[in-house]
């Protein structure tokens, strides 16, 4: 077994992620169980079979990087590993599919569910789920651009949503390039992809 405890913590962004391509190489051709110690989240789900979040020296989820990732089981690991806006909300009747939450001074729809009538509820919305359209449909929330970082393949829009609640849009190659603080969105999103967990 080979124990690792933050070995690549003091390298470049750009060598810390060649050798964790090595170290996960080195690692399935010789065969040998690996425990890696690491705070850096991207490098836990790239090189991982199974993660281990902790949370004050207990775990908190045990799962495959995507399962932890897509259906985090806590509030906790779902703020924890990667980006995610959680935003507060009141539980609708669950109509045999989905349930509605009024939240932010508007609502989502989740599927499955999630609480009963009225129950507090946090939801988990990861910005990589909220999409840019232009038109009407169904799964919609309208927010307000407050600030787009230009990251190079992804920008990161800073919105507004119509309580002045803050979230974080992930948008792909050259979306909302023309866009400037104050211009109008339109978000769409798929209800299986949004978490609900109870308030604390």
């Amino acid at each position: 077994m080979l124990l690792f405890d933050e070995p690549l913590s003091n390298l470049d962004a750009q060598l810390r992620t060649e050798m964790r391509i090595e170290v996960r190489q080195l690692q399935q051709a010789l065969g040998l169980t690996a425990i890696y110690v690491t705070h850096d989240q991207e490098e836990a789900l790239a090189i991982s079979d199974r993660i281990a979040v902790l949370r004050h020296g207990k775990i908190e989820q045990v799962d495959t990087p995507e399962r932890i990732y897509r259906m985090p089981q806590t509030a906790f690991v779902a703020e924890f590993l990667g980006s995610t806006n959680m935003v507060p909300g009141i539980a609708g009747a669950f109509d045999g599919r989905n349930t509605p939450v009024a939240a932010a001074g508007t609502e989502f729809t989740v599927r499955g569910e999630v609480a009963a009538l009225g129950a507090p509820v946090l939801l988990s919305v990861r910005p990589e789920a909220l999409q840019l359209r232009d038109g009407s449909g169904d799964s919609l929330v309208h927010a307000r651009l407050a600030l787009r970082e230009f990251l190079g393949p992804v920008q990161r829009l800073h919105a507004t949503l119509p309580d002045g609640t803050q979230i974080r849009i992930s948008a792909l190659g050259g979306q909302a390039l023309d866009l400037l603080p104050g211009a109008p969105l339109t978000l769409a999103y798929d209800p299986a992809q949004i978490t609900a967990y109870p308030a604390p």
